[in-house]
């Protein structure tokens, strides 16, 4: 694994836990508020984005496990 691809994918996992952080963040705030912002779709999108926050922590505490032991063993 080169350098590039090893930060990379430390830079893209990232990426996707600010996303999913802030989307379990603002979620109660869309779901409950009434109004032009907390449509069906925008609803249902929020629920979609808390549900693969909250399926990928785990996934990603993995991932980070795995490359620390690999880049650490090198």
């Amino acid at each position: 694994m080169t350098s590039f691809e090893f930060y990379g994918s430390i830079a893209m996992i990232l990426f996707l836990m600010v996303g999913f952080f802030r989307a379990i963040k603002n979620f109660k705030f869309v779901y409950y508020r009434k109004g032009a912002y907390a449509s069906e779709g925008a609803r249902k999108l929020y629920l979609i984005y808390a549900g693969i926050g909250i399926a990928g922590i785990p996934f990603v505490i993995a991932v980070l496990t795995y490359l620390l032991i690999t880049r650490g063993l090198r």
